[in-house]
């Protein structure tokens, strides 16, 4: 009787735990479903020096797991660590085969204003290159340099772009990789629907990292 007991026991636990587990695996799934707003999530990011440097070593952790994955398309939002030019770009995509999808550029106006210019990439570097200097005399204000970037990247790529001096942050958090969600085709991990990438990337940090001095 004493062992009938325990059996039965044994299988009431084991039925709880799976019964737990289905759960979490239920509210992941519904987690995972969910669609990534990058205004509501660059809101809830604590913008002061402290709450910066704590979202990097969250996001960090995040690239820390990717990086022992094969898995594809990583949805990321380069934030450069400086201003840099077309040139330099062009090494830093090739080098870490990067497809690149918008980038952004700074332009200072005469009173000191600053703007952020968004462009596609679809045209080619040259005609991208072209196309922000023709806008930045038309709109009478001073091109900078590029501060960012939009872009999908293979995770086994990941920590090299997040190692790179042009980088201050690799942010990932956007793409739905999770301990629940290794898919390694980046279209079905993210739910894309014809391979479609716009709207749902993080917004870059540059402007916060300016106005906390943490960059130039």
């Amino acid at each position: 009787m004493k062992k009938l007991f325990w059996s039965k026991k044994g299988k009431l636990i084991t039925a709880l735990v799976m019964t737990v587990l289905f759960a979490s695996g239920v509210a992941a799934y519904a987690q995972d479903k969910l669609v990534y707003d990058p205004d509501k999530a660059y809101a809830k990011i604590d913008k002061s020096y402290e709450g910066i440097l704590e979202y990097v070593d969250m996001v960090e952790i995040k690239n820390e797991e990717l990086s022992s994955t094969e898995v594809e398309d990583v949805i990321t939002t380069v934030t450069f660590s400086e201003e840099i030019d077309f040139s330099e770009i062009e090494d830093f995509i090739t080098k870490y085969n990067i497809y690149p999808v918008q980038l952004q550029a700074r332009g200072l106006m005469d009173d000191g204003t600053r703007i952020t210019i968004f462009t596609r990439t679809d045209m080619g570097f040259e005609a991208t290159k072209e196309l922000l200097l023709k806008q930045a005399e038309e709109d009478g204000y001073e091109f900078m340099g590029l501060i960012g970037m939009n872009a999908v990247i293979d995770a086994q790529n990941i920590k090299d772009v997040e190692s790179d001096k042009l980088t201050y942050l690799a942010d990932t958090s956007a793409d739905k990789f999770a301990k629940l969600n290794k898919e390694v085709s980046g279209q079905k991990r993210n739910n894309l629907k014809d391979g479609k990438l716009g709207g749902i990337f993080p917004q870059s940090l540059a402007w916060d990292l300016e106005d906390l001095g943490i960059i130039e």
